[in-house]
């Protein structure tokens, strides 16, 4: 993880906003917990390692008890029959969508920021947990999986409690 400079509160809130983050007073009450917000640029096993949610919607690709990084849950995704979990995960939607982001010529998908915190519970999967943007970074990962993209560094907002110092962590 490469610490490009720190970040406000306010800023991760426009971000979201501007996002239309239907879950907005669940993220902001997350990532308010923690004192030092940075924005970040994330490398591929960053990337793949976060901690993706789990939800009684999410778990045909994401069941109790398994391993919750974003690459093992992209994989089930990638091969699940269910392709209507619920709601709006409808993986072959999150798929179209997530196409339009996606460069031809290059076959990178430039996202917007995503908004991850320290994981708490999630600790045992992974040290970043996914709190907005998991449509997003599924659907990217879903397209690296089936080698339609390669990677290509995302950005984030980061909440922790640990000072980072710029050049990584």
């Amino acid at each position: 993880m490469h610490v490009i400079r720190a970040a406000t509160v306010e800023e991760i809130e426009a971000h979201l906003v501007a996002m239309g983050a239907g879950n907005h007073p669940d993220n902001m009450k997350h990532i308010l917990r923690f004192p030092r917000h940075y924005f970040v640029e994330l490398g591929e096993s960053e990337f793949g390692s976060l901690v993706f949610l789990q939800t009684r919607t999410v778990s045909a690709i994401c069941p109790a008890g398994e391993d919750r990084c974003l690459r093992v849950v992209a994989g089930r995704a990638v091969s699940s029959p269910q392709r209507q979990l619920g709601g709006n995960w409808d993986l072959d939607a999150i798929l179209v969508k997530s196409r339009s982001f996606v460069a031809a010529s290059e076959r990178v998908m430039h996202l917007p920021a995503l908004v991850l915190r320290e994981a708490e519970s999630e600790r045992q999967y992974g040290p970043w947990y996914l709190q907005d943007g998991s449509h997003r970074a599924l659907g990217y990962s879903m397209l690296m999986c089936s080698g339609d993209a390669k990677y290509h560094a995302q950005l984030a907002y980061v909440a922790t409690n640990a000072a980072l110092g710029t050049g990584g962590v």
